[in-house]
């Protein structure tokens, strides 16, 4: 069942399916998804509405209401469908095309630039099978009988008789099948035709020559079926075969560009009019054995837009376009009905019209598919369609205009974040890492801070004669975290175990390994601790040299010989935890303090926090009165119960595993458990801190346990992308730049990964994939906001980072005249206290000829004067430029004061505009 609308009257379409019949569609009543109601009319003629096998409508709009029937008996007959009040249009008169002999018509196609050929195809006959008429031809009789030419009805036909046309303007293949046909180039002048013969190969003909010597060109193929040009493409053809549907590209017309394979025979294929390179496809109709229809109660619409414009060879098996289901709302309850024709509707974009084998109507929409695009200026774009959506921040006031605001006010576009930080050198300040905690714009970034004070603190252990971090009071007001900016210590003291650089940014876990798998390095030691404020209550430590290089990483300072020296007051632990205390961490200071076997300070803590006027707390005083009660592995079981409780009701995380750490201590008598499970409530806290948790598990646990443990956590922190758990995984291994590409992929920050990573001085993790692209992705940003100097501070950063050699000047200043360089000629020297142009000193480093041939420099195109600057030139309003188009140049400050005013090249008759393509803003 073929459906057609009329090209120049949209309303209006013609069914055909042996039986012919003309409607008319009202579009302001068409509802998607739901059977439509169409008006059906007689046309004016009505003996060839029968036995139809294909029609055409007439592509001319002064015979609008014209359109060619073909008939299973050869005729090709013109029918005027009069079905409105067209006084003012030209008809053609009502006319017969016929060959002698011929077999059934099976396609038809007019020629857009000439409407008065149109060119029909027939079954396999003797003769030719594939005729063009010229329908405005009065016929040449000269081959008919004498018998035939007496007969005056077809010589002066009557008015009410049609006129018979039986000499075709062209002739061709004889005794072949025409399966169907197109005309090429339907948008302009077009000679030119296609069509596909026997199921077995395509030809296209060139008409414009003689019928003896008109030209043509073959291609074996299968898909002869359902020719049809892409309306928005005269170059794209779509055929179809056997279980096949191919694309052709008439400008390499030798195979299909792309071949798409259906699990059933062919139906239809038809070009959507709206869109470029939309395909629908309906298959033939399959039942199986209750009837029921198979495979056809929709239409497939195929968007090839990826195949259609892209340089790779699609012809192969596995390609997969995307594909559009079509299915109309059918009848409910009728199991019976299919899909029996469709057709794109003219008017309304991506919208189908099917008919059903019931005769019903149904209009179905296909939506469109919908992109976003950041343009890395705050805002984005949203296609749908034909429709293009605008949003913008309110404080992007360059791009605020005529756009909208979805945006809420907690929306933070880490793109702005990254300008700004650029701007202000973030990352590129190597001598104090610490400023990147001031330039990174997120006060509130706990894991970034912590990162460049893990930086900070191994270029403080790894430079020459340094000595161990000093635990400082800080200065000026501190997170409640209670991670400070620590300086290097002012009075000297013992030096720990020196580490290389490479060694501390290889991460915790890979120093602990070396450690273990070291055999001349010894292994931890035991050591015994008494409580403070705990009579007869101890407890076991580990400690070794790479132990206290962690701690100091850790923030948690080192010690010089024994653990005892970590314990104990005027210790290295108090004094971490006055340090705490100070910073505002009450909480983590407490906590700590526990963790250091010291609950007298703890106890001192929590009571002068509470005392604090304005301190309305009250749960600093209850945890006080329940560390009190604490007595050590002989705790009654009382207060251990009460303990449990209290945890459970606390907010703060630390104060909660001090609590843990407690009731372990407590039960450890009763429990056969080794250090590792009696501590993993603390050890598997996320909320804690990553570097507290390393540096307990680094006094508590053994060798084993300990590598173990830091192992599992190095894993946890890599796939989360927490960016202080760089301590375990280190930045130079593969666990660390999986963190950080992690890190990546959650916040979209490439900046400070790649920056971070530089400070490591490693070429081979700087050149590694991952870091190459964040690389060339925060290049393309900074190009693309137009910050040339901070992309060059960088690429002088990464450059010196990396290794790699600076590379040489790839653009440079020759002679006209002798074609040597002048730009890499050396400082001309002094000869007996003379210059080398003469003059005085400051004449000798000045260049305004050729150096070689001491010819002139060009002359400026602003000011005429010729061209010169000195060696070392750091003023850049000095140098020489020049367009790359058109070779035309001067002072650079010349030509910017020139194209603050005018585009085009300020030579004379050049018409080159090249102010169009300097940077603005």
């Amino acid at each position: 069942m073929e459906i057609l609308f009329n090209p120049h009257h949209h309303e209006t379409f013609a069914v055909t399916n042996g039986d012919l019949s003309f409607y008319k569609l009202c579009y302001g009543d068409i509802v998607e998804d739901e059977e439509i109601s169409v008006c059906r009319f007689h046309s004016k003629d009505t003996d060839v509405n029968t036995d139809v096998k294909c029609m055409a409508w007439h592509p001319s709009e002064e015979c609008s209401d014209i359109i060619a029937l073909g008939q299973s008996n050869g005729r090709v007959v013109l029918k005027s469908v009069e079905f409105m009040d067209y006084s003012s249009m030209v008809h053609l008169p009502k006319r017969e095309f016929f060959q002698k002999h011929s077999k059934q018509c099976n396609a038809l196609a007019w020629n857009t630039h000439h409407p008065n050929w149109l060119a029909v195809g027939f079954d396999k006959q003797k003769q030719s099978s594939l005729v063009v008429w010229d329908v405005n031809s009065k016929g040449d009789f000269s081959h008919m009988t004498e018998r035939n030419k007496l007969s005056g009805s077809e010589l002066n036909p009557s008015p009410n008789q049609p006129s018979v046309v039986v000499k075709p303007l062209v002739e061709l293949t004889p005794g072949e099948s025409v399966n169907s046909l197109a005309w090429i180039g339907q948008s302009g002048e077009t000679s030119t035709l296609i069509a596909g013969f026997n199921h077995k190969f395509l030809r296209v003909y060139d008409i414009r020559s003689p019928s003896s010597s008109i030209s043509s060109s073959t291609i074996n193929h299968k898909a002869t079926s359902g020719i049809c040009i892409d309306p928005c493409c005269d170059s794209r053809i779509a055929s179809f075969g056997e279980n096949s549907v191919s694309i052709w590209d008439l400008r390499k017309f030798v195979k299909p560009v792309v071949n798409i394979p259906v699990n059933n025979n062919i139906r239809k294929v038809e070009w959507s009019p709206h869109r470029e390179g939309m395909l629908a496809v309906l298959l033939n109709s399959g039942h199986d054995g209750f009837g029921v229809a198979s495979d056809n109660d929709v239409v497939y619409v195929y968007e090839l837009h990826k195949a259609l414009y892209s340089d790779q060879d699609l012809n192969i098996v596995g390609y997969q376009p995307i594909v559009r289901t079509v299915k109309p709302k059918l009848p409910a309850g009728d199991w019976m009905t299919w899909v029996n024709g469709f057709t794109w509707l003219p008017v309304q974009p991506n919208s189908l019209l099917t008919l059903s084998n019931a005769s019903s109507f149904h209009v179905t929409g296909i939506l469109e598919r919908t992109s976003a695009c950041w343009n890395g200026n705050r805002s984005f774009s949203v296609t749908s369609g034909y429709d293009c959506f605008y949003y913008s921040h309110p404080d992007n006031l360059a791009f605020h205009q005529n756009s909208d605001s979805i945006f809420s006010a907690e929306f933070v576009d880490v793109g702005q974040i990254i300008m700004k930080r650029a701007k202000n050198n973030y990352g590129l300040v190597n001598e104090n890492p610490l400023k990147n905690i001031e330039l990174c714009l997120e006060p509130e970034n706990i894991d970034l801070h912590l990162l460049w004070e893990w930086i900070d603190r191994i270029n403080h252990l790894t430079q020459p004669d340094s000595s161990t971090p000093a635990i400082l009071s800080p200065s000026g007001p501190q997170p409640t975290t209670g991670f400070i900016h620590n300086k290097p210590r002012s009075t000297p003291r013992r030096q720990s175990l020196k580490i290389g650089k490479s060694a501390y940014f290889s991460g915790v876990l890979a120093v602990m390994k070396e450690s273990i798998g070291d055999s001349n390095t010894n292994h931890s030691t035991t050591e015994t601790i008494q409580w403070i404020g705990v009579p007869s209550t101890k407890s076991f430590t580990y400690t070794s040299k790479k132990r206290n290089a962690v701690l100091s990483l850790c923030d948690w300072g080192s010690s010089v010989g024994k653990a005892v020296e970590r314990f104990g007051r005027n210790s290295i632990g108090e004094a971490l935890v006055r340090r705490l205390q100070t910073s505002g961490a009450t909480e983590r200071a407490c906590t700590i303090a526990v963790w250091h076997l010291d609950l007298k300070l703890a106890i001192e803590i929590l009571n002068l926090a509470s005392s604090k006027k304005g301190n309305t707390d009250l749960q600093f005083s209850a945890v006080a009165m329940a560390l009190s009660g604490y007595t050590g592995s002989g705790s009654p079981t009382l207060w251990l119960d009460t303990c449990r409780r209290l945890q459970n009701e606390l907010k703060s995380a630390y104060l909660q595993m001090a609590f843990a750490f407690l009731i372990a201590c407590a039960e450890e008598n009763k429990s056969n458990e080794n250090e590792s499970l009696k501590f993993e409530p603390i050890l598997s806290n996320k909320t804690i801190l990553v570097q507290d948790r390393v540096a307990f598990a680094c006094i508590y646990l053994p060798d084993s346990s300990l590598v173990s443990y830091l192992s599992r956590l190095a894993s946890d922190v890599t796939n989360l992308g927490t960016l202080s758990g760089t301590l375990v995984t280190g930045l130079t291994g593969s666990n660390g730049v999986q963190l950080l590409q992690n890190y990546v992929n959650k916040t979209g920050d490439m900046q400070t990964a790649l920056l971070v990573i530089m400070q490591t001085n490693n070429s081979q993790t700087l050149l590694g994939p991952n870091v190459l692209h964040w690389k060339e992705s925060y290049c393309q940003l900074l190009n693309k906001w137009k910050l040339c100097l901070e992309r060059s501070e960088f690429d002088l950063q990464w450059a010196k980072a990396s290794g790699i050699q600076r590379t040489t000047s790839q653009v440079y200043i020759h002679c006209n005249y002798c074609n040597k360089n002048i730009s890499s000629t050396p400082a001309p020297t002094t000869t007996r206290g003379r210059g080398y142009m003469g003059g005085g000193i400051g004449m000798q480093s000045s260049i305004s000829s050729c150096p070689s041939c001491r010819k002139p420099l060009p002359r400026c195109s602003v000011c005429s004067m010729h061209l010169g600057t000195r060696h070392n030139e750091t003023d850049v309003s000095k140098w020489t430029s020049w367009c790359m188009k058109c070779r035309h140049g001067g002072h650079q400050a010349h030509l910017m004061e020139w194209f603050e005013k005018h585009v085009q090249c300020p030579v004379t008759d050049c018409e080159c505009y090249c102010g169009s393509d300097l940077p603005t803003g």
